[in-house]
């Protein structure tokens, strides 16, 4: 049985990859204003695509939770 289905039901994968970068980020203590690893990087780590950590950075960053900039990551 999967993490997504334990917790009650389907989470997209956007959901559940935004709740670990959360994680990570935490894990590495980063602070406001330091970088974070590159999307191929956060993929790798998560064991999912780069789409779907794009869609979860979008979360987080409407959220305010992380700020992506263009051409220099996040």
């Amino acid at each position: 049985m999967t993490e997504t289905q334990r917790e009650g039901g389907y989470r997209p994968g956007y959901e559940v990859a935004a709740e670990q970068v959360l994680e990570l980020i935490a894990r590495l203590g980063l602070r406001p204003g330091d970088r974070m690893p590159t999307e191929n990087d956060l993929a790798r780590q998560l064991g999912t695509s780069r789409t779907v950590v794009r869609e979860a950075v979008k979360i987080l960053s409407a959220l305010g939770r992380v700020r992506a900039q263009k051409g220099r990551g996040l």
